[in-house]
């Protein structure tokens, strides 16, 4: 799918809900309940955890799916390069397709940075 990515702001991105997100979790072997009840993931959902580990992030459409990618830096590596995420949303059936992040060792079983 090719998709032009603009800039993301508030205005912009998708609207995901803690629904979808749950069902995501649930239905992907790739992410252990374990991994997301760690102390880690606790921390990155901190409401000023991104004011520092969020760095450029980019939206884009086509007809059904929206696309969005940023860049992660662990909280306690701040001067390390940013690990490169991704999330892939079927806006029509209100789905996540896929998220995934590009670079770190846990990234093949579904690291904690697409949190």
């Amino acid at each position: 799918m090719d998709f032009a990515l603009n800039k993301a702001d508030s205005r912009n991105l998708p609207k995901v809900d803690m629904v979808t997100v749950l069902e995501f979790f649930k239905t992907n072997s790739n992410f252990f309940l374990s991994e997301l009840r760690g102390i880690k993931a606790q921390r990155s959902t901190r409401d000023n955890y991104g004011d520092v580990a969020i760095g450029r992030v980019e939206v884009g459409r086509n007809q059904s799916h929206c696309i969005v990618r940023g860049e992660v830096t662990p909280e306690h590596k701040v001067n390390l390069s940013a690990y490169k995420v991704s999330i892939t949303l079927n806006e029509v059936q209100d789905v996540i397709e896929e998220a995934k992040c590009c670079g770190c060792k846990g990234a093949a079983s579904g690291c904690k940075h697409i949190i």
